[in-house]
């Protein structure tokens, strides 16, 4: 089982923001070695801003994805059904 997500992070956004926000992440939910990507190994370095695609949520989320993902702005694919999904508005409020 799968959950489609859709990348909302910004091309041009900071890597120490997307570092920051895979440690916040971390801190809720421990550390995680691979990305939640299902059709990638790679190592997590990032936390990314994410929408689920298919629901009525429209919140924005945090989830822990490779450098590789993380620049996939714009871009659908599916992640791991387990994957925790951090509320991006956790960290901004």
């Amino acid at each position: 089982m799968m959950i489609r997500v859709k990348n909302l992070q910004k091309i041009d956004e900071d890597e120490d923001v997307s570092r920051n926000e895979l440690e916040n992440w971390n801190n809720i939910f421990g550390l995680q070695g691979k990305c939640s990507n299902i059709d990638c190994n790679n190592q997590v370095e990032h936390g990314t801003r994410v929408k689920k695609v298919g629901f009525k949520d429209k919140t924005e989320y945090i989830i822990p994805l490779c450098p590789k993902c993380d620049k996939r702005y714009g871009e659908e694919f599916d992640v791991f059904i387990d994957t925790h999904f951090m509320k991006a508005e956790l960290l901004y409020n």
